[in-house]
Formats: C-alpha cells, sequence, structure tokens
C-alpha cells in the first residue's frame, strides 16, 4: 500500500507541475493510497454509488488538515456526463484524474462499454493528465 501512495503523490506531483493546475478529480469509492490529498470517500454509502448523484466529500479517516481536501474533485463512477460537465466548468483548474481502469476496491465494477474512451478523449482535450492506479 506504502508504494501505490508514493506512486499516486509522485504522479499528482508531477501532474501539477506540467499543467500548472492544481485540482484533481478522483472517483467514488476507488482506492488511491493513503495521502491525505487523495484518501477520501473512499467507501461511500450506497445512495453515492448511484450515476447523476452528487457526490459528497468525506474524509477516509477521522482528521483531515483544513483545506487539505480543497483541491479534490470526487465523481461518480461510470458517468461520463459528470466528468464532461466537470471539465467544462474547472477543467482550466484540473491537472489530473486519477483512476481504476477497473474499480476493485468497492466490489469490481467494470467501467461502462466506452467509458475509458471517453474518459481519455476528455482529460486529453482539455490538456489533464490520466493516470492509473492498477
Amino acid at each position: 500500500m506504502q508504494h501505490r501512495t508514493e506512486a499516486v503523490l509522485y504522479a499528482v506531483r508531477l501532474a501539477r507541475a506540467f499543467t500548472g493546475r492544481d485540482k484533481v478529480i478522483r472517483f467514488e469509492g476507488m482506492y488511491h493510497g493513503f495521502s491525505d490529498g487523495v484518501y477520501w470517500s473512499k467507501h461511500p454509502r450506497p445512495e453515492f454509488r448511484r450515476p447523476r448523484c452528487a457526490s459528497a466529500r468525506r474524509a477516509a479517516r477521522a482528521r483531515h488538515a483544513k483545506g487539505v481536501g480543497d483541491g479534490l474533485i470526487i465523481l461518480p463512477w461510470n458517468d461520463i456526463e459528470a466528468l464532461k460537465e466537470t471539465v467544462a466548468r474547472h477543467g482550466a483548474e484540473i491537472a489530473a484524474v486519477l483512476t481504476e481502469p477497473v474499480m476493485c476496491n468497492t466490489g469490481c465494477i467494470l467501467p461502462e462499454p466506452g467509458y475509458l474512451e471517453a474518459m481519455r478523449e476528455i482529460t486529453a482535450r482539455a490538456g489533464i493528465v490520466l493516470t492509473s492506479t492498477r
């Protein structure tokens, strides 16, 4: 687990340096290590697992320092419209999208057909680094 945490820390740091942007998108229910900057909404309540549901940012540990999650945008998995809308609204601020090709932390949920390809197209068009933790 330590190696994943460090890999994500470096991936986010490099994406921010490369793009000059600060925000990071991750998906509800995915695990990207124990770093305070991404260790949020790891085990969502069932109502947050549905597509098109506004995601609530919830710290995965007892207490994070104030402001540590401010650069994090959490979206529902398999909802390409939510990703499109978020990139349209905040794309100039987003450095990276962190994802797993298959959501393994919350019950091995496969991507919808075309979801990963659409994610790649949206991020490439907006100059956002797409990175996977698997």
